[in-house]
């Protein structure tokens, strides 16, 4: 069980580096900057970018989800004939940067509390910071049993991973 929302692997392929850039390209939407409310939005596949070196991908989904898992990879060409792929999951950095004002807030305002000895402060604050660590490890976890998936199936070809 992962306590953060944060996980690596790493993957070895069989094929070179443009092969192997190239299947991942064929195989992810281009990334769409604005959805108007989701109408028009595809609810399948995943959307990103890839480029020479690396690569960006999350899950297309048909309803909100702040915390899904966005994975940012890079390719290294090991020989001609495999590359390995680093991939690294973890949630959006603004979704980072929220959760961590939000969480600070509630921090700063249960030590405020623990100084005061207000023990219903105290519970009702401790709950608060649960709820927020509970919300997003669900949302998250919901989703990276299929990110990693996708990107493991994208190449039928992997004879080792980490």
């Amino acid at each position: 069980m992962r306590l953060l929302p944060y996980t690596t692997f790493s993957f070895d392929v069989m094929g070179s580096l443009d092969n192997t850039v190239d299947k991942m390209d064929r195989s992810i939407h281009p990334r769409q900057s604005f959805w108007l409310l989701g109408f028009g939005r595809r609810n399948e596949g995943f959307e990103g970018k890839v480029s020479e070196a690396s690569f960006e991908l999350n899950r297309i989904i048909g309803y909100r989800n702040s915390f899904l898992p966005h994975a940012y990879g890079r390719f290294e060409q090991v020989n001609r004939h495999r590359t390995t792929d680093h991939v690294t999951v973890t949630l959006h950095p603004f979704v980072i940067l929220y959760c961590l004002v939000w969480c600070g807030s509630i921090g700063y305002g249960l030590l405020n509390a623990i100084i005061e000895g207000n023990s219903t402060s105290i519970s009702l604050l401790s709950g608060a910071l649960l709820f927020v660590y509970v919300l997003v490890m669900v949302g998250w976890s919901a989703e990276i049993g299929k990110l990693r998936r996708f990107i493991r199936g994208v190449y039928p070809n992997v004879y080792r991973t980490e």
